[in-house]
């Protein structure tokens, strides 16, 4: 088999492939689009980057064997392995084979459905060791609700204050990547005295948008901040969807998104390992 990344010449068949296995149950990955006209945005998107990031593996008839979608980030030697489908279990042991060639010594993020047992497994056999549980949770009907929470739209006034409460440690979107990113990215402050004490990092114009960060500083916990920072993110993408992860133990964060009116839709495991 043959494994490369491809591009935008050969994106519609890659979109037939992941369409037909991530609307398979045991396969689906809500990571992945599975409505038809969002995976060929996400995927033509992908594709017509200057670096691809589909890896997609072949066999001798040049029939596609397995996609994945993969995250490089060479300055950091981080991979993150956001998704994959394979025609068969085997795929995997050549993914990790190329990896180990390509990647040694980098470390590895990934994803996988609870409901992928197939994944897990073969996964756990490469090296991978799973970590955390996440729950994935969908907001239903939902009524905007006051504010009484000083809540304002990022500026560039309170970059110092955002920088200081920031959490960089052991995540992508650093400071410094959601700052360039606010192309894609709404980014909402709970400002107190002048300072940012709060914020939470929003997908935008998506059908379903997705917060990536919410947090409050811990000398300001207790104040409503966090409650008061989802409602306006929500209430920003509205009429669009909204989902979020949640570590399945982080019971007063799980607590206050049922109490919003978000339902647990499934689970994933997160797991990571030293290619």
């Amino acid at each position: 088999m043959k494994i490369q990344f491809e591009g935008k010449d050969k994106a519609s068949e890659i979109i037939e492939y992941i369409y037909q296995h991530n609307n398979n149950t045991e396969e689906y990955c809500h990571l992945c689009p599975r409505e038809h006209g969002e995976l060929v945005s996400a995927i033509e998107r992908l594709a017509g980057q200057e670096s691809s990031s589909l890896l997609v593996i072949r066999d001798e008839n040049n029939e596609i064997r397995g996609v994945f979608r993969l995250l490089v980030e060479e300055d950091d030697r981080y991979l993150e392995m956001l998704w994959g489908f394979v025609q068969e279990p085997s795929v995997y042991e050549v993914l990790f084979d190329h990896l180990r060639e390509a990647y040694s010594g980098y470390h590895l993020d990934a994803v996988v459905t609870k409901v992928n047992q197939t994944m897990y497994h073969a996964y756990e056999k490469q090296g991978i060791v799973y970590n955390d549980e996440e729950m994935e949770m969908h907001l239903g009907e939902y009524t905007p609700k006051p504010v009484s929470a000083n809540i304002v739209k990022y500026k560039p006034i309170y970059e110092q204050s955002f920088r200081a409460i920031h959490d960089d440690e052991g995540v992508y979107w650093t400071a410094e990547r959601m700052l360039q990113a606010l192309d894609r990215y709404n980014v909402m402050l709970a400002v107190e005295n002048g300072e940012a004490v709060g914020y939470i990092e929003m997908t935008t114009g998506c059908e379903e948008n997705e917060p990536i960060q919410l947090l409050v500083a811990p000398e300001h916990r207790g104040k409503g901040y966090g409650r008061a920072l989802l409602q306006a993110a929500i209430e920003a993408e509205l009429p669009k969807k909204v989902m979020l992860e949640v570590y399945v133990n982080n019971t007063p964060a799980v607590n206050l998104y049922r109490s919003l009116g978000f339902k647990e839709t499934l689970r994933e495991y997160l797991g990571s390992m030293t290619v």
